[in-house]
């Protein structure tokens, strides 16, 4: 096990166990899972023998060594507003112009 790099998470497309290969970086075992899904919020490297977590954006292509554990999270789905954009702006507008229509009468008097 020692001799295996484990990677997990749920923005991996196919998270397993790979085999150590000398001198290669995160992104190599990342690409051979499979790929990244979409939407990935973190990288985080722990180190065999738990001495450091590490957290890297997707930029960083940190060195990997035998027995490490790569965790790759995925952000959470958006939820999608039941509202469209032309019904928040005429709230909005209606709001705004109810507002001004009230100082205006306030002026006045």
């Amino acid at each position: 096990m020692l001799d295996n790099v484990e990677l997990i998470g749920s923005g991996l497309n196919n998270s397993f166990i790979a085999n150590y290969t000398r001198d290669k970086r995160a992104r190599f075992y990342l690409n051979n899972s499979g790929g990244l899904k979409n939407r990935i919020e973190s990288i985080v490297i722990l180190r065999k023998n738990g001495s450091s977590v590490k957290k890297h954006n997707l930029f960083s292509n940190p060195k990997i060594y035998p027995g490490d554990v790569i965790i790759a999270t995925q952000k959470p789905e958006k939820v999608k507003s039941d509202r469209s954009f032309v019904d928040e702006f005429s709230r909005i507008f209606g709001i705004i112009s109810g507002t001004l229509t009230s100082i205006l009468l306030v002026n006045r008097l």
